[in-house]
Formats: structure tokens, sequence, C-alpha cells
């Protein structure tokens, strides 16, 4: 009679052997060693020892959990770097805004008052690059107005005559302020059509009380100077 009862245990569940529980499912032990270098793959492998460790009834279900674990953490870092990687790049080959294409000065710490300058210094050597003369001439502080006899008219009529004309780009590299906060020089070097011509400029304001205005300015390229000096 005893001998019918396991005959029939055995034929039910040949699978659930004693010694299978006493072994550990080697596809399991696999799936660990490759949750770190072929996370996707161990993955898959830990599934199906998973299965067979529920049909066998073998050891290893803690390493299937281990690798699911681990490889779902590497998967995610994985995936986190590569897209950091890729916005980082996009980032550093995004193209400067329009208003500011030709101005290839560097980032730098200013004060509000030399902020305002370098604003003023830009806005009036872009008009200046597109031949906005009528733009250029309103950035000047009413006495640099009255300078010119004829008003902005004069102004383009001067400017026309030299290579200022021509500006392509500029860097301010050096913004100056007075030991009494009451002046403020900004000087850049300036290329005109193209890389052929080089030269400088420099850009006077006064700070009058936090409004800043542009009182002298001077371009120089090769033998030609430009502007009022400072």
């Amino acid at each position: 009679m005893k001998t019918k009862q396991k005959k029939v245990l055995s034929e039910s569940d040949p699978t659930q052997t004693p010694d299978n529980k006493k072994t550990i499912n080697l596809l399991a032990v696999t799936s660990l060693i490759l949750a770190v270098p072929l996370a996707p793959v161990a993955i898959i492998l830990a599934l199906i020892a998973n299965r067979q460790i529920k049909n066998t009834g073998q050891r290893g279900q803690a390493f299937v959990f281990a690798t699911i674990t681990l490889s779902t953490v590497v998967i995610i870092a994985v995936a986190g770097f590569a897209s950091f990687t890729v916005l980082n790049a996009k980032n550093k080959k995004a193209p400067l805004p329009a208003n500011t294409a030709k101005n290839e000065s560097a980032s730098k710490e200013y004060t509000a008052e030399e902020k305002k300058a370098t604003d003023k210094a830009n806005s009036f050597m872009a008009a200046l690059s597109k031949s906005d003369y009528t733009s250029a001439y309103e950035v000047f502080s009413p006495e640099l107005m009255a300078s010119y006899k004829d008003g902005a008219i004069g102004f383009q009529s001067e400017t026309e005559k030299t290579y200022a004309k021509i500006l392509d780009k500029w860097n301010i590299t050096q913004v100056t302020t007075s030991s009494g906060e009451d002046r403020i020089n900004v000087r850049g070097t300036a290329t005109f059509d193209g890389s052929e011509n080089t030269g400088d400029f420099e850009i006077g304001f006064y700070n009058n009380n936090g409004d800043i205005q542009m009182y002298s300015w001077r371009i120089s390229a090769g033998q030609q100077t430009l502007g009022t000096g400072n």
C-alpha cells in the first residue's frame, strides 16, 4: 500500500523531488551575474528562471528578485545618463538669439550700472552693424545728439565714410567704472566686412543716479578713427 502511494505522488508531479529542492537554479545565478553588464538579457533570464523554480521547486528565488531589482536600476541609470548627454550636446550647439548673434562678448559679472552700459553699447553696435543709423543715434545722450549739427542725418553721413558702415562682429573685452562711479567705459574689438579688417572700439557712459547715458564713442580700424573720442 505504501509503495503505491509513493508511486502516485511521483507520477502526479515528477519535478517536485527532494533533490530538486536542494539545488539552486543555475539560470537564476547566471541572470544575477549578467545584471550589470547585460541588464535587459538578465531580466529575461530571471523571468525564465523564476518559472523553472516554480515548476521544479528549486532554490534561487532570491537571485531572481535581486537580478530584476539590480537590472532595473542599471537600465534607469543608463537611460538617464544618455538623456543628459543628448540634452547637454544640444545645449552646447544651440545658436545664440538672433538679436545677439553678432555680439561675441563672453558672459561676465557686472554691476547693475555696468550691465546697463554694456546693454546700451551692444544696442549701439548692433544698430551700426545693420546700418540702422537712426536707432544707433537714439542711444546717444541728449548732449551727444546735439553735437551733430544735422542730427541723425549728420551722424549717418559721417559714419558711412568709414569702416563702421561694414561692422560685422564685436567683442566687449573690458568694462571699467571710475573711482567716483560716475563714468563707465566699455572697450572691445571689432571686425569689419568679415575678418579682413579688424579694429577696436570704446564707448563712454555717465551714470546719473542710475540713469546711464552714452556721452562719447570711438571706433578705429586701420588708419581710420570715427567718433567723438573719450
